[in-house]
């Protein structure tokens, strides 16, 4: 057995300190910078995930084919039926007149009662100037949502909309349907390059390595044309779908911009796209403060097993989207995550946090209020 004097257990020390607060300072910096730049936003991680667990993380992401956006129906001939989306523009056109009416009748008490208050005070008076703006404000909303009835705006836009999307989908129908149909083309290739893949690992029990060979060449030539026509399906749908999202947001904006809402209000009548999920909003909102929170413990040295067993499995998940680790898939930043998941496994394994960290009084604290053959707790 390898015996180590005080000098190596030192060292040793030192260093797991060290890899700790690096790896802290890490997860720290990627929160912050999250936070700080705002708008973070995991859907683009989520739609290039690769490899074996692809779908998992794929179906995070709402409409990730696009086939809602671009109103694809399996049972009509031309494959395109924009008579759904339609629909939910004009249920919630008729939803954003009937909030309307409400909201209304909801300051009409409001603004009797600052006219009653006008009218018993001073004009010279600040809290008249006060009251007078409250009023105009109240007043503005009414006689904006009175004019917009009036002149039927939001039937308007939404039919100025409804022409945009049928415009387009005219103009680009043929485009679309070839689209779709490469999805038969694609699962073709990939049929054959699941069947490649099974041949080239019955071929070694059968012997033959030029046989390995071809398979092993199949494989390849058959992955490249699968990546190259995915790939392909991609850029041609991203501009469609852009074209479609504005036209979605376009909608929404006008509809809520008829009438000079409070933002909170706006906020409360939103349209719900197909592109938004409450999963991936948790997700944005939770890990740029999972990351802060992890990285603050590591520096801190506290609680340490737990903060890097989550810092662990965190970065399993992201290996998980990797296609590969090692080898000509892999992305150059997949084996700096392994590196840093082992890393934080072994901070794990060897209670890290009690060297020169705030788990040291903790566990202290412990020993002294327990016996000392009690079972670590951090």
């Amino acid at each position: 057995m390898v015996q180590l004097n005080k000098f190596h257990i030192a060292v040793a020390f030192i260093f797991l300190a060290a890899l700790r607060i690096a790896i802290g300072f890490h997860f720290f910096d990627q929160g912050h910078q999250k936070i700080r730049k705002g708008g973070f936003d995991s859907t683009g991680f989520l739609k290039a995930a690769d490899g074996p667990f692809a779908p998992l993380f794929h179906s995070m992401v709402p409409d990730y084919d696009g086939k809602i956006r671009l109103c694809y129906d399996k049972d009509k001939d031309n494959l395109i039926n924009p008579d759904r989306t339609i629909k939910i523009w004009e249920q919630y056109k008729n939803f954003i007149i009937d909030e309307l009416i409400k909201e209304e009748k909801r300051l009409a008490e409001p603004r009797q009662k600052l006219k009653d208050q006008l009218d018993a005070l001073d004009p010279a008076s600040e809290e008249y100037l006060i009251v007078k703006s409250q009023y105009n404000r109240e007043e503005e909303v009414i006689l904006a949502i009175r004019e917009s009835r009036r002149l039927g705006t939001a039937n308007k836009i939404f039919e100025d909309y409804k022409n945009q999307l049928i415009q387009f989908f005219d103009s680009y129908e043929e485009d679309i349907n070839f689209y779709f149909l490469g999805e038969k083309r694609l699962d073709g290739f990939q049929r054959d390059l699941d069947s490649s893949v099974s041949a080239k690992g019955g071929t070694s029990e059968r012997g033959g390595a030029a046989r390995m060979r071809k398979a092993a060449a199949n494989v390849s030539l058959l992955k490249y044309q699968v990546d190259t026509i995915e790939s392909d399906r991609k850029k041609e749908a991203a501009s469609w779908l852009a074209t479609v999202d504005g036209l979605w947001e376009g909608l929404e904006f006008e509809l809520l911009n008829m009438v000079p809402l409070s933002d909170d209000r706006k906020a409360e009548l939103q349209l719900a796209l197909p592109t938004e999920s409450e999963t991936v909003s948790l997700i944005n909102r939770v890990v740029p403060y999972f990351d802060m929170t992890v990285g603050l413990l590591l520096i801190l040295g506290l609680f340490t097993r737990t903060a890097s067993l989550a810092a662990g499995c965190f970065l399993i998940s992201i290996l998980m989207t990797q296609a590969a680790i090692l080898g000509e898939g892999a992305y150059p930043t997949a084996i700096l995550y392994l590196i840093e998941m082992l890393a934080a496994f072994t901070i794990f394994a060897t209670c890290a946090g009690r060297y020169a960290g705030l788990d040291y009084f903790i566990h202290s604290g412990i020993k002294r209020l327990f016996k000392p053959e009690t079972e670590d707790l951090v």
